[in-house]
């Protein structure tokens, strides 16, 4: 079962906030292609240098890497707020600062059914944030973004991700 829950408030003379609750539940006993890998972005694997291009997507988690934790419950928060072009705008230069704001919470109560596979499960809240700077470059822009709380590496270095981000306003 998987609901999600996604509310943009206009707010006027400040911009946009945007806020996407979600979660699901699997039967514990499914095997792993049935089970939540909580949409992790990050290209690199945990053993990979981070010299890759990464492309950045609404919704999910920036700096956790793809398939890094698996849950068969969880509940997700993925909040954005976009200024929009109220704090700066020219005639062909209008870049759309932001801020964003990722969580989640979920466990797994079978992890020895899915031996051989790399994950962990999520035992404490996954917590991640970050800037973006929207249509720096027509639709094109940047984002950094931050992993902190128990998921957090050693090296503050590693818990960076720069990403490009793109986007298109109606």
């Amino acid at each position: 079962v998987n609901a999600a829950i996604d509310k943009v408030f206009h707010l006027r003379l400040v911009g946009d906030l945007s806020v996407r609750l979600m979660g699901g539940i699997a039967d514990p006993n499914a095997p792993y292609s049935y089970l939540y890998d909580l949409r992790g972005t990050n290209g690199k694997s945990l053993e990979m240098e981070k010299n890759t291009v990464l492309l950045a997507a609404d919704n999910t988690f920036q700096t956790m890497v793809a398939n890094e934790f698996l849950a068969d419950r969880y509940m997700a928060l993925h909040v954005k707020h976009s200024f929009g072009t109220l704090l700066a705008k020219g005639k062909h230069f209008k870049p759309r600062p932001g801020v964003v704001y990722n969580a989640v919470v979920g466990a797994l109560d079978r992890p020895q059914d899915h031996l051989g596979y790399t994950f962990r499960p999520l035992a404490q809240p996954f917590l991640e944030g970050g800037v973006v700077i929207d249509g720096i470059f027509s639709n094109l822009g940047v984002g950094a973004y931050y992993r902190h709380g128990a998921y957090a590496f050693d090296s503050s270095a590693d818990n960076f991700v720069f990403k490009l981000t793109s986007s298109f306003v109606f």
